[in-house]
């Protein structure tokens, strides 16, 4: 089974994505703030990391640059963000505009990043 970070600090965006994505057969752990995500990090393994980006305390690239150079674990991730952004760092692999996809189009494309039917 694959394994998910969701790093996202809205409990009702999170709660639903969790939901959705655990329907579709995959392990979750939710983080609620970037620190919180280290932390989870450290004593786990992830197949993927799906990032907010505006969260309060560290946001969401301050998280990933944390995840590869402190932790140096190498994480393929989804950015979620409110703003479109076309600055793609090494290994994120979409950024995804919350308000243009639902939270089933969120788990075709994990999906497909994961290679999982």
């Amino acid at each position: 089974m694959k394994k998910i970070l969701l790093v996202e600090d809205e409990v009702a965006q999170s709660d639903i994505l969790k939901s959705h994505l655990i329907l579709a057969g995959f392990q979750v752990e939710v983080a609620a703030s970037g620190e919180a995500g280290l932390e989870i990090l450290k004593t786990q393994d992830f197949d993927l990391l799906i990032i907010d980006v505006l969260m309060p305390g560290m946001d969401g690239p301050a998280f990933y640059y944390e995840v590869g150079n402190k932790l140096h674990k190498k994480i393929p991730a989804i950015i979620l963000t409110s703003v479109k952004s076309t600055a793609y760092q090494e290994d994120i692999l979409e950024y995804i505009v919350k308000s243009e996809v639902s939270p089933d189009e969120i788990v075709a494309k994990v999906k497909h990043y994961l290679k999982v039917q």
